[in-house]
């Protein structure tokens, strides 16, 4: 049918043309007709793909394909040739300003993704807040006095960890000990300082800062519990897998349910101001449990739960974790190949930069308000990015409806183009008709 415009609706005008050198069977190459433009059908591929994928898709849930004998009676516009050429020639142009800026904005963005690393960078080397200790000297400690103020914090910890279990063990004693029984907490490991080495690079800090490791930093470290449907007991409840788990922020729409008893709720409940690490996936990826959630979650053995002593800021250790895993300093803790892991012996080994807490403090406050100013440009850029992209879809739909570039009366009317489009199509079926004809008689033998 003619559209308006004079622009030709046609069965797409193509022949399939396999090159068994090039294609296998998810592949298909398409030789275009004469009269009609490679890239003017490309481009009528691209301004279409949703239609043809309503149309002339066809497979199961996971696995899709194109049936070609329906994409070759999808009607797609079709103007002259000479039309196609000059609608091919101003997409390019609006395409390629277009692209311009796309890559501009892309630029942009990775430039914040620099800056961030870079905050993260001087922030835990010390320069971030060099001011700032300047400014407070009253509010910084001496290497030693902020060992000896971790180590006191991390033993008043356990030491009511043991008079909660001994509370809890007796109520087991004078049940009916179907649950399992409460386990006792570990006694912590001494706190003691990281000195640099050759098999410990360490960068230099500030005199009053220290490195310690991971588990001389934290009062309580926890592995999720394992699934097993034949083993576990007690009523379910939810729990956190590895994909609920994000950098700074928890997706809590798909949470499932795993058995949990009594006596285990304290051990793998997760509690505000708790810091989640995955320990699969993406190791080390983790964030902070909201002060002000309600919900009530446990942990899967995939993750860890880490607890700090009031002297270590979690919001700290959180942006830490993340500056780790940027810097690939986070990877020489893992175990494993081709799957990765940061088991909990990996995790304990793990060297951390500790400053007083009121300058983690001022830490974590300068690293939220500046990241909230990249995320904010970050999402203006994506919103320019997507503008860009349905406007590029606007050109190709006004280039399919005949409005983008102007119409010539010197180009072949439609009308002629469609029957002479018939005329080829009907003697070339003709043609084949003949060769395939089977004689009704064979010659006889000379």
């Amino acid at each position: 049918m003619v559209t308006r415009s004079g622009i030709l609706a046609h069965s797409l005008p193509i022949a399939v043309n396999l090159l068994p050198v090039a294609l296998n069977q998810d592949l298909k190459a398409v030789t275009p007709h004469p009269i009609t433009d490679a890239e003017f059908l490309r481009l009528a591929f691209q301004c279409f793909e949703r239609e043809i994928l309503n149309t002339c898709r066809k497979g199961g849930t996971t696995v899709h394909s194109i049936e070609f004998p329906a994409l070759q009676d999808f009607p797609i516009p079709l103007p002259p040739l000479a039309e196609q050429k000059r609608i091919v020639a101003k997409i390019r142009e609006l395409f390629s300003e277009l692209e311009a800026g796309e890559e501009s904005l892309r630029v942009a963005r990775r430039q914040l993704g620099v800056y961030r690393q870079s905050l993260l960078k001087q922030a835990f080397e010390g320069h971030l807040t060099a001011k700032w200790r300047t400014d407070n000297p009253d509010k910084l400690e001496s290497s030693s006095q902020l060992l000896a103020r971790i180590q006191s914090a991390r033993q008043s910890h356990y030491e009511q960890q043991l008079k909660d279990w001994e509370a809890k063990l007796r109520k087991w004693e004078l049940s009916s000990k179907e649950d399992r029984k409460p386990t006792k907490a570990s006694r912590p490991i001494p706190s003691s300082e990281l000195k640099p080495s050759d098999e410990l690079p360490l960068h230099i800090l500030p005199d009053s800062w220290i490195w310690l490791r991971f588990d001389s930093a934290y009062s309580e470290s926890v592995l999720g519990k394992m699934l097993d449907a034949e083993k576990n007991r007690g009523v379910p409840r939810p729990y956190l897998r590895n994909i609920n788990v994000r950098w700074g922020k928890f997706d809590l729409e798909d949470l499932l349910l795993i058995r949990i008893e009594e006596t285990e709720i304290d051990r793998y409940q997760v509690c505000p101001g708790d810091l989640v690490i995955c320990e699969g996936g993406e190791p080390g990826r983790c964030a902070v449990w909201p002060k002000n959630r309600k919900q009530v979650v446990f942990l899967q053995k995939a993750l860890h739960r880490i607890r700090f002593p009031g002297v270590v800021s979690t919001y700290y250790i959180e942006h830490l974790m993340s500056f780790m895993a940027d810097t690939k300093l986070l990877e020489t803790h893992f175990t494993g190949t081709t799957i990765k892991h940061l088991t909990g012996e990996g995790l304990a080994g793990v060297p951390v930069p500790i400053c007083s807490i009121p300058e983690q403090q001022e830490i974590v406050r300068l690293l939220d308000a500046q990241f909230e100013m990249i995320e904010r440009n970050e999402q203006e850029i994506d919103g320019a990015l997507r503008k860009s992209e349905a406007l590029r879809q606007a050109i190709l739909k006004k280039a399919f409806t005949g409005r983008l570039v102007p119409q010539d009366p010197a180009d072949e009317p439609a009308s002629t183009l469609l029957a002479r489009l018939r005329g080829e199509q009907t003697a070339s079926k003709e043609a084949a008709s003949r060769r395939n004809r089977i004689p009704a008689k064979l010659p006889a033998d000379r």
